[in-house]
């Protein structure tokens, strides 16, 4: 065991101390750092200097003397680190040539006495921590597949802590799925085809310990006049491990970081100038800048590039300055970027803390908001205008409110008044009627007396008595049908009245009332012409309604037409069940904005020149009556050349009367169907239309 805790050094060409075993360390009283990259005349006291300069020389002029030559051997005092000095053997060999550093000795170690000179401990005596120090490493000397000499700890790391590991199996002791790669580097290494490897694996340990991972080291040297694999041993388990640990850690912090799809930094304390930890991807697609080539830099070197994509610079710079200085400070607020333009990014900064609560480090979260901020300056936007329209509303309903209430005051006042006059014109139609009664009984019988004095019933009249009897007639007769039209218009303003429907021929109507207009015809010269269909048309109606409709179209024709002038009526078959009447004249006609007043109650023509006849109700009359039989009547016109007024009246389905048709005085029944000229002074009555009580024999249908 005395041979494997042989300490061992390895120097260059130039007499630097490249490799040293632990056995080494505890004898020198330091460590294997503070042994490697010393002169080694360093660790010798004079002469063994001078003797280990001129074997160097020497050695270097036969390097490529062959590798066969014995080991030099010498005897010198080595340096302690405690001060104190060592007696020892050194044994000098060479390296193969084939070695990583050509030139390279090994130097064998045998300590002459184990105490110590000068003052100081004993010889070989190391202090604890020393020891504990050095047992990290090891070294191993293989030949072939079998270990020739262990260093250092070897056998703790195995977990056979004591026991001679000479002549036990290299493979044995390698993992099975590193086997093959190890057992070839020891070979390439052991016969010249690579000088030296690096390379890791895992190292099998007693009582079914886990496997430790190692960083092995493997060098040519000569041994015992052949060449073996001196193989330096480092345990990195627990590095790896915590290595692995890191690597997991920002593996999944990395993973979580860029699937929050916001731009994340984390930067380190203040003191340390807030050296960029961590920078995810994300930032490259906010502000186009390559987060991971900033880590480990200072942050304000990085705000020196993100400065000028901020809109408000000097702002942000301010508010960063002062959360970075304070580390429990946090900051949440959105900052506008000018590149690109328009772009809103919620800022969030606050400290990062480790499992005991302690404040090492900053944390800076990006979002970009832009869209978000449009729809909420849209949302705000539409609110405002929401909240105005409701306001307007508001006010456009109390005003519709104090409308309403004056518009309902205003509507019980007009009920008030409707309410007045529609008592009023009960009364005003009561009193017409009343009024017309009494008045339309006297004129009857002044007119008739009037007419038997003219044919000289009661004896003879002189021609001046004539001529005024004459006029006093005619002003009886308007007088009565003056009369006859406010009793007309005062039973349409009345209730409802029905009417006697009954079946008739229309040709013998129309005779009739040209024949009750043809004295009015003859004083102006008129011309009146009649044109019926060869089949006679049986209506269904009033006749003795429709016949005042006529009389009062007819005489119209007359009244407004120019002496000399043309009347004509002409009938025919209509469309759904309707006969079409038609009364044209060619008289002063109506003016085209005054049409649709026609049929106002009291409305006159604006082109009548001269003194105005009649009370302006008669074609009012007539529609309210075609109205009622369900018909309807319009005027046509044009001023100078005349009118037309056509209106419909409803056809009899059975096409039959009901009883011999009336017709004329002086005409028998079914008169011809032709064209009747005046003037004609034939004694025809000029007494106007029958009244319904003058008929007691008429059949009556009432509706």
């Amino acid at each position: 065991m005395a041979e494997a805790r042989q300490p061992t050094l390895m120097i260059d060409g130039e007499g630097i101390v490249r490799m040293a075993s632990s056995a080494a360390a505890e004898m020198f009283g330091s460590t294997l750092g503070d042994l490697e990259g010393l002169r080694l005349h360093e660790l010798l006291e004079s002469p063994g200097r001078d003797v280990v300069a001129a074997l160097l020389r020497s050695m270097a002029e036969k390097a490529h003397a062959p590798f066969g030559e014995p080991p030099v051997r010498f005897a010198a005092r080595l340096r302690l680190a405690e001060g104190g000095c060592i007696e020892a053997d050194l044994r000098l060999s060479r390296l193969s040539e084939a070695a990583t550093l050509p030139g390279a000795l090994l130097i064998g170690i045998e300590p002459l006495e184990q105490a110590r000179t000068a003052a100081g401990p004993a010889r070989g005596v190391l202090p604890e921590e020393v020891r504990a120090a050095a047992t990290d490493d090891a070294f191993v000397i293989c030949q072939g597949d079998m270990i020739e000499q262990a260093e250092g700890h070897f056998d703790q790391m195995l977990g056979v802590a004591g026991t001679e590991l000479v002549g036990w199996r290299i493979k044995g002791l390698v993992a099975a799925e590193d086997l093959l790669p190890v057992v070839e580097i020891l070979k390439e290494v052991e016969s010249g085809a690579q000088s030296a490897a690096d390379f890791g694996f895992h190292l099998l340990r007693a009582g079914g310990r886990p496997p430790l991972e190692v960083a092995a080291r493997a060098r040519r040297i000569p041994w015992r006049g052949g060449e073996a694999v001196l193989l330096g041993l480092r345990d990195i388990s627990d590095s790896l491990r915590t290595a692995r640990q890191a690597a997991d850690g920002l593996t999944h912090l990395g993973a979580a970081l860029e699937a929050t799809g916001d731009g994340v930094l984390i930067l380190g304390r203040p003191e340390s100038r807030s050296p960029v930890i961590l920078a995810s991807r994300t930032l490259r697609a906010l502000f186009d800048i390559d987060g991971s080539r900033w880590v480990g830099r200072p942050f304000w070197e990085l705000w020196a590039e993100l400065r000028p994509m901020h809109a408000f610079p000097e702002d942000d710079e301010r508010v960063l300055t002062d959360v970075l200085r304070d580390p429990e400070a946090v900051r949440v607020d959105s900052i506008l970027l000018s590149r690109p333009p328009g772009r809103v990014v919620e800022r969030y900064i606050g400290p990062m803390r480790s499992t005991d609560g302690a404040v090492i480090g900053c944390i800076c979260t990006f979002r970009d908001v832009t869209q978000r901020s449009r729809l909420e300056a849209e949302i705000r936007l539409a609110a405002q205008e929401a909240r105005q329209a409701r306001e307007e509303l508001e006010l456009l309903h109390e005003e519709l409110r104090l409308a309403n209430e004056g518009l309902e005051k205003r509507m019980s006042e007009l009920h008030k008044v409707n309410k007045d006059l529609k008592v009023l014109d009960e009364m005003k139609s009561n009193l017409l009627a009343n009024v017309s009664h009494e008045l339309q009984t006297p004129l009857v019988s002044i007119k008739g007396f009037t007419e038997m004095i003219l044919k000289g019933r009661l004896g003879g009249v002189t021609p001046e008595q004539e001529r005024g009897l004459q006029v006093a007639l005619r002003n009886i007769n308007r007088l009565i049908g003056l009369i006859d039209n406010l009793l007309a218009f005062a039973r349409t303003e009345g209730p409802s009245t029905s009417l006697r429907l009954e079946a008739f021929p229309l040709t013998p109507l129309v005779e009739e009332a040209v024949e009750l207009v043809r004295e009015k015809a003859a004083a102006r010269k008129v011309r009146l012409k009649v044109s019926m269909p060869p089949g006679d048309l049986v209506l269904r109606a009033d006749r003795d309604k429709i016949l005042q409709v006529m009389l009062n179209l007819l005489t119209n024709a007359i009244k407004y037409n120019r002496d000399g002038g043309e009347l004509s009526v002409v009938a025919e078959s209509g469309r759904k069940g309707t006969a079409r009447v038609e009364v044209k004249d060619t008289g002063i006609g109506i003016p085209r904005d005054e049409l649709d007043r026609v049929f106002d109650r009291y409305y006159q023509a604006g082109n009548v020149t001269g003194p105005r006849e009649g009370t302006g109700i008669g074609l009012s009359i007539t529609k309210d009556i075609l109205r009622q039989h369900g018909c309807m009547i319009r005027a046509d016109s044009e001023e100078g050349k005349g009118s037309v007024f056509s209106f419909t009246l409803p056809l009899d389905r059975k096409g039959k009367p009901e009883r011999a048709s009336r017709g004329p005085a002086g005409a028998s029944a079914g008169a011809h169907a032709g064209t009747a000229t005046g003037p004609i002074t034939s004694g025809a009555s000029a007494m106007p239309a029958e009244t319904p009580a003058a008929r007691p024999d008429r059949a009556r249908e009432e509706t």
